[in-house]
């Protein structure tokens, strides 16, 4: 008689980008992190491109949603709905660059334009 030995399924835990989530004021540090990350580890292409429509498609599907969970966790979970305005940017080379922040006095808007950057 054979003996059968219990069985347990690992998952493997992604890797923090950064200890220091993304909370609003520190969009400009937050952001850079991101950036200098997904270079180290040749995927800065996920911020700007659109999935290959070739047979490496279904690959690069699945890197960008680890990646997209990546990102996500590390930001506070009540940064991601506030809708609050913390500045003004435009779109270069497919990434949106902040380019002056607004005062924190003005914390809401109800007509954003594309180039709005909420926290």
């Amino acid at each position: 008689m054979t003996e059968t030995k219990p069985t347990v399924d690992v998952i493997p835990v992604m890797s923090k980008i950064t200890e220091n989530k993304f909370m609003g004021s520190n969009y400009m540090d937050w952001s850079k992190t991101i950036r200098l990350y997904l270079r180290s580890i040749d995927k800065e292409n996920h911020l700007v491109d659109d999935p290959p429509k070739d047979e490496t498609k279904s690959v690069w599907l699945k890197e960008d949603a680890k990646l997209f969970l990546q990102i996500k966790n590390s930001m506070h979970s009540e940064d991601l709905t506030t809708k609050q305005i913390i500045g003004k940017g435009s779109e270069s080379g497919g990434l949106y660059v902040l380019e002056s922040q607004v005062p924190k006095s003005i914390s809401c808007s109800t007509v954003l334009s594309p180039f709005d950057v909420h926290c």
